[in-house]
């Protein structure tokens, strides 16, 4: 994720979490940890816009066919164990394909809704 925001022209300089200790060939340093990485695009919404937060408990049934045609930055918390993560939802998937995250035992997804 953090690698697309970067190529898309996101100042990422802010960000002071994790970064993976290897550098990409523009010296870019891939962001590490999905957590940290939802907290800080949630931080400043005139960049990315409010979040719509999804709690598991309120929302049992929410699932890919809930975010149909709405594009943006989709972030699963705590999705297996401590596990989460944070991908781009191009209306229909997400980047990585697979639609198996929103059956996941997460807690909370976050969407951030981008035109």
């Amino acid at each position: 994720m953090s690698i697309a925001l970067n190529t898309s022209g996101v100042n990422l300089s802010s960000f002071a979490g994790a970064k993976c200790w290897m550098s990409h060939s523009d010296g870019f340093r891939h962001i590490l940890r999905a957590q940290e990485l939802a907290n800080w695009i949630h931080a400043p919404p005139e960049i990315f816009g409010h979040r719509k937060m999804y709690e598991r408990k309120n929302y049992p049934q929410l699932n890919h066919t809930n975010f149909w045609k709405n594009k943006g930055i989709i972030f699963f918390k705590d999705g297996w164990g401590a596990t989460d993560h944070i991908d781009i939802w191009n209306g229909s998937e997400l980047k990585g394909g697979e639609t198996v995250y929103f059956s996941s035992d997460w807690k909370e997804l976050w969407f951030w809704q981008l035109t």
